[in-house]
């Protein structure tokens, strides 16, 4: 700030005056020099605020320098003296810029004020952003966390059903390590092709060799009872049964095993029954069916067709069955009641060729 000095000697002499104006319209000019190289950041408010205060007081001494010289003029040489009314001139005219140097505070601080709001709104909507982000990967990652650790169960617990299901296999099946290893690998295989678990696929062997199906069969055998299960109304396991004791009844090889359950399945959905019907029938007769020789499709044929009258199955095949048994003591011993069978035979031949007529 220019020193006081200039100000108190203004009326001793005006050479002082000038040297006064000269030296603060210098430190004005690098003032705003220097005001134009910070900028409205706030960490340059500081900086700006007091070179424009510096401006103001600058500004405020050459007015009171211009005015001490105005008032001396006015005392001494009066009102109408051109120097007085260009020394008045001068006076105005600082004034006017000791103003506008108010206004370009006023300005700055409001600017400022203004920019420090938007600051805040942004650091508060900054602040809710990073706190909706925070929640959002702390619930996936519990999601994640709480989904891996039901994985590692599911899969703990699956492993472990496997080998409960396998030890089960192992203990009716006869066989080597070799051979219960080939058994292991074939399950988990077939479970990966098929819509089952490996426990349950191991539950299916168990039965199966558990009912006689020799080790060799129980892929097909379970392969059969899978897709059986699928489109018919018996469930893996009395598919099972029934199919595994009707094998060893009647000699159904392995091989066969799926074609049967295929016949199965087409008859009870195209008949007027169902598979756990004719698996019923076709159990119950299939030993006397046996003897008199009659092939897997024929016992199918005729369990279906008892099925399909509305025939029960308990007393319908213990029936049908002392008929077969009956006809086959007949034609081993060459009684009389084989004629009475062969004419039975015949009439009901003829009869059905005379209603289809």
């Amino acid at each position: 700030m220019t020193n006081n000095n200039y100000i108190n000697k203004i009326g001793m002499d005006t050479s002082e005056t000038q040297r006064g104006l000269k030296e603060i319209n210098a430190s004005l000019k690098d003032l705003k020099a220097s005001v134009q190289y910070v900028t409205i950041a706030s960490k340059d408010y500081n900086s700006k605020l007091v070179l424009l205060n510096k401006i103001i007081d600058e500004n405020v001494d050459k007015e009171k320098l211009l005015e001490k010289e105005y008032n001396k003029l006015i005392n001494t040489k009066g009102a109408d003296l051109i120097a007085t009314t260009k020394a008045h001139e001068a006076l105005e005219k600082q004034r006017t810029a000791t103003a506008l140097a108010r206004e370009d505070l006023k300005k700055f601080t409001e600017a400022h004020e203004k920019a420090s709001k938007a600051e805040d709104i942004h650091t508060v909507k900054l602040d809710y952003l990073s706190r909706a982000v925070y929640d959002l990967t702390k619930a996936l990652a519990e999601k994640a966390c709480k989904a891996l650790v039901d994985f590692t169960k599911e899969t703990i617990n699956t492993g472990m059903q496997f080998e409960s299901a396998f030890a089960g296999v192992k203990k009716v099946t006869s066989g080597t390590e070799e051979d219960f290893k080939k058994l292991e690998t074939e399950i988990r295989k077939t479970a990966l092709e098929k819509p089952i678990s490996a426990d349950q696929l191991a539950s299916i062997y168990q039965m199966g060799s558990q009912l006689g199906i020799a080790k060799d069969g129980l892929k097909d055998f379970s392969n059969a009872i899978i897709d059986l299960a699928k489109t018919s109304d018996l469930t893996e396991e009395a598919g099972a049964t029934m199919i595994a004791q009707y094998a060893n009844v009647t000699g159904l090889k392995p091989e066969e095993y799926r074609k049967f359950a295929s016949t199965l399945s087409y008859l009870g959905s195209t008949t007027a029954t169902t598979e756990s019907t004719i698996m019923d029938f076709a159990s119950r007769i299939s030993g006397s069916a046996k003897l008199i020789g009659m092939s897997h499709q024929e016992i199918l044929a005729l369990s279906t067709a008892l099925g399909s009258v509305g025939i029960k199955a308990e007393m319908g095949g213990s029936a049908i069955s002392k008929i077969m048994n009956s006809i086959d003591v007949a034609v081993d011993k060459n009684s009389k009641e084989l004629q009475t069978w062969a004419q039975c035979s015949c009439t009901v031949r003829k009869q059905a060729t005379e209603n289809k007529r």
